[in-house]
């Protein structure tokens, strides 16, 4: 209505207002449009890129399951072979592992001989080595001669799968014990068990013991009581002793009626006690001083074996009395060495 009421000149100014204003909000509508549509092309390729990355971390999640599974069946796997191999013994893999078990044929074995005992080595360094004849002694002709063989096979000497073997025969009874009166000076856990074997094989026996008492059982056995020890030298071919020490051993031998005094010439004088290599070259000495004769016979075993008559004798000195000795060994143990 303005624009009628006003002049032409002012008409055409209002139509190229108006013209303007058309075209300026035509130039909106079309950046909004533009803009509307760069938003929606902004919002699908975030959308594409999320849709993207849930599809990557579903990828790698099951990557993931699939390592985490191989990798505990690989334990599960070394678990088990560590089981297996746990529930093998340390032989059982050692025999398994053996050349003889895969078909090898085994080495040659060294030859093999039996170790020599420390009782040996002391008979030979120690007791008989070292024995001197006393001046205006005759040596007689079985005399004191070290071992200087260890205890191996030697066959073509004796036959015998030992030196000097007296293997026994106590366990069948078929021992002849000799005619020789035997005499027996102490009845502790070893010495027992020798006098009742000495008994049931038939041998006479005179027992003594510094605690008398313990002489009775032998004496219901069939032993005769020697007051002293010197009284039982004196009555008896042969004397045996066991002792538990060389304090014990010297003062048998040495002390106020002791075995020292009972010996002459012809009486024979057995040591089987434990001692060291000077108190026996001692006593060995003392005895054939007087014209005695001295065996030095260690044993080798327990309180059980002395019982069982299976001592080991490992004896020294006077070989003649090693073998007059025989029966008496063959009771008491299971086999001797001289």
């Amino acid at each position: 209505m303005i624009k009628i009421n006003k002049g032409k000149r002012f008409q055409q100014a209002v139509d190229a207002v108006e013209e303007f204003l058309k075209k300026a909000k035509g130039k909106d509508q079309a950046s909004s449009h533009n803009s509307s549509e760069e938003k929606n092309r902004r919002n699908s390729s975030e959308e594409r890129g999320k849709q993207s990355a849930g599809e990557e971390k579903r990828k790698a999640g099951l990557s993931e399951g699939k390592l985490k599974k191989s990798t505990g069946e690989g334990k599960k796997r070394a678990s088990s072979v560590s089981s297996e191999r746990g529930s093998k013994s340390p032989l059982k893999r050692a025999l398994d592992q053996s050349p003889r078990k895969r078909g090898r044929p085994p080495k040659d074995e060294k030859d093999l001989t039996i170790p020599e005992s420390s009782t040996v080595k002391r008979v030979m360094t120690g007791t008989v080595a070292g024995f001197k004849w006393p001046p205006g002694v005759s040596e007689p002709a079985v005399c004191y001669q070290a071992i200087t063989k260890k205890l191996k096979v030697c066959e073509e000497e004796t036959g015998s799968t030992s030196i000097q073997a007296a293997d026994s025969t106590a366990v069948n009874g078929s021992i002849t014990p000799t005619d020789k009166k035997i005499g027996f000076l102490g009845l502790g856990l070893m010495g027992s068990g020798i006098v009742s074997n000495l008994l049931k094989m038939g041998h006479t026996v005179t027992v003594w013991n510094r605690t008398a008492e313990k002489c009775d059982l032998f004496i219901q056995e069939g032993a005769r009581l020697g007051r002293t020890p010197a009284e039982v030298v004196s009555t008896c071919d042969i004397t045996f002793a066991c002792v538990s020490d060389p304090k014990a051993a010297k003062d048998l031998v040495l002390g106020p009626s002791g075995v020292l005094q009972g010996i002459r010439p012809g009486k024979c004088y057995v040591d089987m006690s434990t001692v060291d290599a000077d108190t026996v070259t001692e006593l060995a000495q003392v005895i054939v001083s007087r014209g005695g004769r001295f065996l030095e016979a260690p044993v080798s075993g327990n309180q059980q074996l002395s019982n069982d008559g299976m001592l080991v004798i490992l004896a020294a000195g006077d070989r003649g009395l090693y073998e007059d000795c025989s029966s008496c060994f063959q009771a008491m143990g299971k086999t001797s060495f001289f």
